[in-house]
């Protein structure tokens, strides 16, 4: 039989096995134990499934809490929506949990001033008793001051009334609208009736006029007529 080996510009196709290119052998990658770590998936699945059902039996409050807590984040997380989400970068984001003020917060803190330089509360609001035991309610604060210091309008408004009583001494109310401002024992008025004033503006000076124990200002509020605790509007004021 005759050889049928075919020669190529000298060589012989059997040679040409040296000259192809043969795919190497993928080198063998270590895998961990699959078995294993199924069982592991599965278990951490089984017991967050549990825990939910755990929580949803002991009350829906918890569970509500739980559920809208966890999802917060999850929507906060670089993996909003199943995608990685870098816009924190792009945003350049402060994510040291510092919070920032909002702007209504920023809107309620400039729409109020300090009724005087330094508020020091000498007397509080509420209940209080006389030195001869009488119990009386207190519808202001008394805040410490000295004789002829400035007195300062807590907000824009008018003056609905500047006179003096044997109680107040005299005294002045800002309206602002739906909550009116009072400030009493001055030794004198900056301001007339009917004037328009702004938040921060010098409208009287302290004193101890009418029913008063040293020199100090009485600061009333109230909010639709009703005297509310001026603390609660004093803490809103960053100084």
């Amino acid at each position: 039989m005759a050889d049928k080996t075919v020669a190529y510009d000298g060589y012989i196709d059997s040679d040409l096995d040296d000259f192809i290119d043969k795919p190497e052998k993928p080198k063998k990658v270590h895998c961990p134990n699959r078995p294993l770590l199924t069982i592991v998936q599965m278990a951490v699945c089984m017991i967050a499934l549990l825990a939910a059902v755990v929580l949803k039996s002991l009350g829906g409050d918890i569970y509500t809490t739980v559920h809208d807590w966890y999802f917060s984040l999850y929507d906060d997380s670089v993996f909003t929506d199943g995608q990685i989400n870098l816009d924190f970068l792009l945003r350049g984001e402060d994510l040291s949990g510092a919070e920032e003020s909002t702007d209504e917060e920023e809107e309620v803190q400039a729409a109020y001033s300090l009724p005087l330089a330094s508020c020091t509360v000498t007397s509080s609001y509420g209940e209080r008793t006389a030195d001869d035991g009488t119990v009386s309610f207190h519808k202001g604060l008394d805040l410490d001051a000295e004789t002829g210091e400035n007195i300062y309008s807590m907000t824009s408004g008018t003056v609905i009334t500047a006179e003096e009583s044997s109680s107040y001494g005299i005294y002045l109310v800002v309206d602002s609208g739906s909550m009116t401002f009072l400030y009493a024992h001055c030794s004198e008025l900056c301001v007339s009736l009917g004037d328009s004033v702004e938040a921060g503006g010098i409208i009287a000076k302290a004193g101890d006029t009418g029913n008063a124990r040293g020199v100090h200002m009485h600061l009333e509020i109230a909010v639709n007529g009703e005297n509310i605790n001026p603390a609660e509007v004093l803490e809103t004021i960053r100084v």
